[in-house]
């Protein structure tokens, strides 16, 4: 038995009808074009609240006493090789960063190779996107409220590293990334003609921004504290405020420190401290 192929013939549709077909098609495309501008169809969104940072808990994990923290503030997830920590809250993704550097630097204090306690996190030779300065320079005097501390770069504990450069008080970043950014400043308060003084010291971290056509300056954080009180014994007295938190710093980016009653500070103090950490 044979069996042939017969060749399919083509139908044509009149020209009438295939205009008529085009003309009926094309106020459906116009109303599934509206309805899904408008959110009528289902589309695919993705929520904040899907939006979460997840690292291993043992990577922040300090000591028992220390880490009530991870259990009251993060979501634990278990799969079947880790355990991880998740939140999507900015707060807890900035402290889960914090642990993270902290852990580092303990394993390094542990090893040996940190010998200063307890700002660094490993000596420039360790850590080539660490930079850290101790000490501050005589200030000069000025009549604005807040004025630019300048740091000693000479100091035998202050070095820079390969992707931080300083200049006149500020840090300037070489290489974009996460920068884990910390200061300590001490300052004193003395009793005047038999009077104390009064007000707050204002400790401030600015950012100055270096864009193509513009330039400017933002805060990032700060700490105005109440003044110490000096009995009548001791006519004296001592006070420090500290700041830290991480940051996303761009390329040509600069950080500075900024304080109130630059008069108060403790010049020779080894602990005014400003440091960075390239994450």
């Amino acid at each position: 038995m044979s069996c042939s192929v017969v060749p399919a013939k083509n139908i044509a549709l009149p020209k009438y009808l295939v205009f008529l077909l085009m003309f009926l098609s094309l106020p459906l495309s116009l109303a599934l074009g509206v309805i899904t501008i408008f959110g009528f169809l289902p589309t695919e969104q993705v929520s904040k609240a899907d939006l979460q940072l997840c690292v291993t808990c043992q990577l922040i994990e300090l000591n028992p006493t220390e880490d009530d923290w991870i259990f009251s503030n993060l979501t634990i997830v278990r799969n079947e090789t880790s355990v991880l920590c998740c939140s999507s809250k900015f707060a807890d993704i900035t402290e889960i960063v914090a642990r993270m550097v902290e852990r580092k630097r303990r394993l390094k204090l542990s090893e040996g190779y940190v010998k200063d306690i307890p700002y660094m996190c490993g000596p420039a030779d360790e850590n080539k996107g660490n930079s850290k300065l101790v000490g501050i320079l005589a200030q000069n005097k000025s009549d604005q409220y807040m004025t630019k501390v300048q740091w000693n770069i000479h100091s035998s504990a202050s070095f820079l590293g390969s992707t931080h450069s300083y200049v006149n008080g500020n840090f300037k970043i070489v290489e974009s990334a996460f920068h884990y950014i910390y200061s300590n400043i001490v300052y004193s308060q003395e009793w005047r003609n038999n009077t104390q003084e009064s007000g707050t010291f204002c400790h401030v971290l600015y950012r100055h921004i270096h864009m193509t056509e513009t330039k400017y300056d933002t805060i990032l954080m700060q700490s105005c504290n109440s003044l110490c009180k000096p009995s009548r014994v001791h006519t004296k007295c001592v006070g420090s405020s500290r700041m830290e938190s991480v940051f996303y710093l761009k390329n040509g980016d600069e950080v500075y420190v900024k304080v109130s009653g630059p008069e108060r500070l403790n010049e020779n103090e080894r602990n005014n401290i400003f440091g960075l950490f390239h994450m």
